[in-house]
């Protein structure tokens, strides 16, 4: 079941773009991102300091894909449940 889930999951994420072209809020939000990862390479950090940040960045982004894919799976889950409980799946 979970490869089921992966599988609809990356289908999701490949057309979240299309979902996403009209959010102001997200592209404002992407925008931030930009001028604030312009203005990180700027600093004057040490190698390892660049590094913590890189992999705390990093580990961030990881946790909120997997936050992102349980969330998925459970609004899938829902929508079974409510189709079940309309009769229209078994």
């Amino acid at each position: 079941m979970s490869e089921f889930f992966e599988l609809i999951y990356d289908a999701a994420l490949d057309h979240k773009n299309e979902l996403l072209t009209d959010d102001d809020e997200y592209q404002s939000l992407m925008e931030q991102v930009t001028n604030l990862s312009d203005t990180y390479k700027t600093l004057d950090l040490t190698t390892e300091q660049r590094q913590i940040v890189d992999n705390l960045i990093h580990t961030e982004d990881l946790i909120h894909e997997k936050e992102m894919q349980a969330i998925y799976k459970k609004g899938i889950l829902n929508c079974a449940e409510i189709l079940k409980d309309l009769r229209l799946l078994r």
